[in-house]
């Protein structure tokens, strides 16, 4: 007799099941009645927790993504050179895959060009790691370890390279062939290879981006990019390099991107991330030299306005001042504006918002 499960534990099981199941079984393949059989309930019982195949794959992705994440935060949570944190990355991606061979599957079924529900979830996947890799490089560039002669994206892409055509070769050999070491080798040729000024930085042109409005708070939706594969990193230090002093850069993300969140907070700056009601999320990074903000919401009109009078008035030439207030503070802007100050304003989802306000220089 099958044993009833809460939800989540029962949703969890089929997640964990259907990974298991594609150790063996290729994507296009696997049945939703193969993965209720083998947890030992009936298809009807299975669609009580997802509407469809595709959305059960599409719960075993994110799965992936939550389970590399956690990988990668352990790598990122522990100092030292470039090729020692890659090869801490690189460790951990073949114990987990060893473990979970069906991951493989799910990684290379994004090359195929599959279009199918699930296809940008794994496009998030893959970027997520190319992204991860990159940022690795570019920390090694910047504690002098790498050259600044090595193209960081490149040399990023190598090493995935490398950790991908080694599972491909375990996968292939009926994953008979050992991978301990598996890592260190890795990493030992990759450093062998930057050491050589290996692959050299291109003079031609660099990664285009789009400019963001100049203003103190700029937004940055990253969910476009990802859900075409392409890495949002560049992307984000370009517009972090351009935040002006005391700026706030809002990223919007399908996920919480916690290796992000960890590798912004060793560049020093604050990071906060925030689930949406509709599921998304939101970052905001604020500059290193910004001041936190102060959280008015709770206070009753008209006293915002007043902390926030008060507060702006001993502002110095150049100086920035941040509020969460619980609305638009409509009333206020032109009053900020008779004193010659500067003012931006981010509305949150909830509908409380962020304000900052300057004196300029």
């Amino acid at each position: 007799m099958t044993t009833r499960r809460p939800t989540d534990a029962r949703r969890s099981q089929i997640v964990e099941t259907t990974l298991a199941l594609l150790a063996d079984a290729p994507i296009d393949t696997l049945t939703t009645r193969q993965i209720a059989e083998r947890i030992g309930i009936s298809q009807p019982a299975l669609f009580r927790h997802f509407r469809s195949r595709g959305e059960i794959l599409e719960a075993v992705v994110d799965h992936a993504r939550e389970a590399l994440a956690r990988v990668a935060s352990g790598v990122l949570a522990h100092d030292g050179t470039a090729a020692a944190r890659l090869e801490g990355l690189g460790r951990g991606l073949f114990e987990h895959t060893t473990v979970h061979p069906g991951l493989l599957r799910l990684l290379f079924h994004h090359a195929t060009g599959d279009d199918g529900p699930f296809r940008k979830r794994l496009a998030h996947l893959v970027a997520m790691q190319r992204a991860l890799a990159e940022e690795v490089v570019r920390g090694g560039q910047r504690n002098g370890d790498v050259s600044s002669e090595v193209d960081a994206v490149q040399a990023a892409a190598l090493f995935l390279a490398l950790v991908q055509g080694t599972l491909l070769q375990w996968q292939l050999s009926g994953r008979t062939l050992s991978l301990d070491g598996a890592a260190v080798r890795v990493a030992a040729f990759w450093q062998a290879a930057v050491a050589a000024g290996q692959p050299a930085s291109s003079n031609g042109e660099s990664v285009e981006v789009v400019d963001l409005p100049d203003t103190d708070i700029a937004v940055l939706d990253v969910c476009p990019l990802l859900a075409e594969g392409v890495e949002p990193f560049p992307d984000i230090q370009h517009h972090l390099r351009n935040l002006p002093p005391g700026g706030v850069l809002r990223i919007i993300a399908p996920f919480r991107p916690g290796p992000l969140v960890q590798l912004l907070g060793e560049q020093g700056y604050r990071v906060a991330a925030r689930e949406r009601a509709d599921g998304l999320w939101d970052l905001e990074v604020i500059e290193r030299m910004a001041p936190e903000p102060e959280d008015l919401r709770d206070l009753p009109a008209p006293e915002p306005m007043e902390r926030v009078l008060v507060a702006t008035a001993a502002l110095v030439p150049g100086g920035v001042y941040l509020a969460r207030v619980p609305r638009p503070p409509n009333l206020l802007l032109p009053s900020l504006e008779r004193r010659g100050l500067g003012w931006t304003l981010f509305e949150e989802h909830d509908g409380t918002v962020l304000l900052s306000v300057r004196r300029p220089e």
